[in-house]
């Protein structure tokens, strides 16, 4: 009885499933991040599809299963006409200022920002870290707002203006925030460097005399796994020093 009832649960929930991937492209709703623990919901019913679990537990997943699916089928289900037959990556033509020059790429209009500046805008000082705006790594300035470019679809950047780690130096002479991380030795695999850096540049921007809790508010957002954050702390009170006095050393 119980091999019956896993069978049936099996058969349904394989059916559901993947009717609902027909109708509902994984790429095209997101759901492929939708997880914390880095499966989609999609993957994880296919993935208890195979595998043997008693009829209590069927029947729990099942049900779960069914009201995550039913909240996006139930649009096909209103009509009888079988789905439009949609390109799953269709280019959009989209255009902006990056570091002062304009950008012109072709690109889905889902794909992140992050990816577009280092696929498509050869800009690679953004780091994809997480890749669900937790880590920093990836930090912009978009219209002078501190952004999370992994998080941003570029759809959503069309005519804005862009600023990357990449535009602060002029040529071989490195910004005041960057050379406050190298004389305070705030680097060391650099991974998280170029997010740091645009977050400093944000506080400073709106705050140019930060105290030191504030520093630490303004980069709760960017996670660092080699300095203990302390000399990444003191070179940003460093650059605000050096911002309001020029003369001074950096120390």
């Amino acid at each position: 009885m119980r091999r019956t009832r896993n069978r049936t649960f099996l058969s349904s929930l394989t059916g559901r499933t993947f009717s609902f991937l027909h109708h509902f492209p994984a790429h095209r709703t997101g759901l492929l991040s939708l997880s914390p623990f880095g499966t989609s919901p999609l993957r994880l019913l296919a993935g208890l599809a195979l595998t043997r679990i008693s009829g209590r537990e069927a029947e729990t997943v099942l049900a779960a299963g069914n009201q995550y699916c039913a909240s996006f089928s139930c649009l096909h289900q209103r009509t009888n006409r079988k789905p439009a037959i949609v390109s799953p990556n269709p280019l959009q033509h989209f255009s902006f200022l990056v570091n002062g020059a304009r950008y012109d790429v072709l690109a889905p209009p889902l794909m992140s920002l992050g990816e577009v500046l280092r696929e498509k805008c050869g800009l690679r000082g953004l780091k994809h870290g997480c890749q669900q705006g937790g880590c920093g790594a990836c930090s912009v300035q978009v219209d002078g707002r501190l952004i999370p470019a992994c998080l941003l679809p570029v759809a959503r950047a069309n005519d804005k203006s862009i600023e990357t780690i990449e535009g602060l130096a002029q040529g071989e002479k490195l910004h005041p925030i960057q050379e406050a991380f190298v004389s305070c030795y705030a680097t060391q695999c650099g991974f998280c460097t170029a997010g740091m850096i645009m977050a400093t540049k944000a506080l400073l921007e709106s705050n140019p005399s930060p105290s030191r809790e504030e520093v630490l508010v303004a980069l709760s957002g960017n996670v660092c796994r080699c300095t203990g954050y302390l000399p990444i702390v003191d070179a940003v009170l460093a650059a605000a020093r050096n911002a309001r006095s020029p003369e001074l050393l950096l120390s």
